[in-house]
């Protein structure tokens, strides 16, 4: 049988982080023999040093996010760039540091244990998807190469304005559209649900990924390829840039050359043009702060939100306290006024909770009928020993996609 690797919490009892608090994003494509020593050793290290968050170790690299007093952050990094257990694996790392959020108490956005653990990949992109190791990611763009790019583009449409020239829309999707460039978010759609990229003339691509190993499968349409090949350029981006590593390659393994990633990305982006740029809304971050926007907008200034409460509609882009689907578990915005019973009509029902993929999915509107929910027979597949683990997904893969609308493979 397929081997389990427990996931070890540790609880970080009696080492209360005291303010000031902020968040280290990292990540490093680099081969580890062991990845399990690395694991002991970096436990040792982050208890002395009273961090917590999550740190996955693979033979790919390592991926973090940690939550700790500055101070501590600090000797962390200076630890491991020169202790000489991990010189190897730390060397030229974008280490990401973030405040947290103004409008919320510090004590609600600690990350509140520390999980460090070995997987198979950095960020999991799926196995099936084998990616040639002599595929690299895409051209990395700095975030002010990245943003004169969408610039411009940009300027191509005010040039346009003023001969008259018809404006093609950024958001249209048809083979006829002309625009040069694309830009892919790699993103999950209760990420892009709340920030995006927004430039007249780019053709913006959301793949609606429930999660990372969704993107292949979602990007890998016939028709999509072919246009991406048509592009002078494809963009992408992420949160923090991991996940275009694999995407950018994925991408140029199917014969799209011209791929270019932000390089360190949304967070890097929102520290150079802290008045958001291109990027509009919020940043999702995979910690307790949820989500990051820029300093200038505020919970009143609904022309900055792009997203709605799923019951009320109002404008709405906060996550906390989480809602999630019944049925996927993926988060789901409700506001604060729904979810106290302060709105008008409005009763809050959380086993009746379905997000926009599965309404989707089963032709489901909530809105119109509460008990409409959709219902998937949920089943978990094992294979023995003796049998091909790539055969049972190939398998699966076809059934599958005749039963999407009624079941769900584990």
């Amino acid at each position: 049988m397929a081997s389990i690797i427990a996931t070890e919490k540790i609880k970080n009892e009696g080492n209360d982080v005291t303010p000031p608090y902020i968040t280290l994003l990292f990540y490093n494509y680099v081969n580890i023999e062991d990845p399990q020593q690395l694991v002991e050793q970096q436990k040792i290290l982050c208890k002395a040093l009273n961090l917590v968050g999550r740190l996955r170790i693979s033979t790919e690299g390592v991926n973090g996010c940690f939550g700790g007093h500055p101070n501590d952050i600090d000797k962390y990094i200076n630890t491991v760039e020169n202790d000489s257990k991990f010189t190897n694996y730390f060397q030229n790392v974008d280490w990401k540091k973030g405040p947290p959020n103004k409008n919320k108490n510090v004590d609600e956005q600690r990350m509140d244990e520390l999980i460090v653990k070995v997987t198979k990949e950095l960020c999991s992109f799926g196995g099936r998807h084998l990616i040639p190791s002599n595929v690299t990611p895409g051209t990395h763009l700095s975030p002010e190469e990245f943003h004169n790019v969408l610039l411009e583009e940009a300027a191509k449409v005010s040039k346009k304005n003023d001969n008259n020239v018809p404006i093609n829309n950024n958001n249209n999707n048809d083979d006829n559209n002309s625009n040069d460039i694309a830009i892919i978010d790699v993103r999950n759609r209760y990420e892009t649900a709340i920030g995006k990229f927004q430039v007249d003339n780019v053709e913006y691509v959301d793949p609606k990924t429930r999660q990372f190993t969704d993107f292949a499968n979602s990007i890998s349409d016939p028709t999509m390829i072919q246009k991406l090949k048509k592009k002078k350029k494809v963009l992408m981006y992420c949160t923090g840039g991991v996940r275009c590593e694999r995407a950018s390659a994925f991408l140029k393994s199917k014969g799209i050359n011209h791929v270019y990633q932000l390089k360190g990305g949304i967070h890097r982006y929102m520290e150079k043009y802290t008045d958001g740029g291109f990027f509009k809304g919020k940043n999702f971050v995979f910690d307790k702060r949820l989500a990051v926007g820029n300093d200038k907008d505020s919970e009143k200034n609904n022309e900055k939100i792009l997203s709605k409460c799923k019951l009320c509609k109002r404008p709405w882009d906060d996550y906390g306290p989480a809602m999630r689907c019944v049925h996927c578990r993926l988060l789901v915005l409700v506001c604060k006024d729904c979810i106290d019973g302060k709105t008008t009509g409005v009763t809050l029902n959380k086993e009746h909770l379905v997000c926009d993929a599965c309404m989707e999915e089963r032709s489901v509107d909530i809105t119109k009928d509460s008990n409409a929910l959709p219902r998937y027979l949920h089943i978990l597949c094992l294979h023995d020993n003796g049998s091909s683990a790539r055969l049972m997904q190939h398998f699966l893969r076809r059934v599958e996609s005749k039963l999407k609308r009624l079941v769900r493979f584990h």
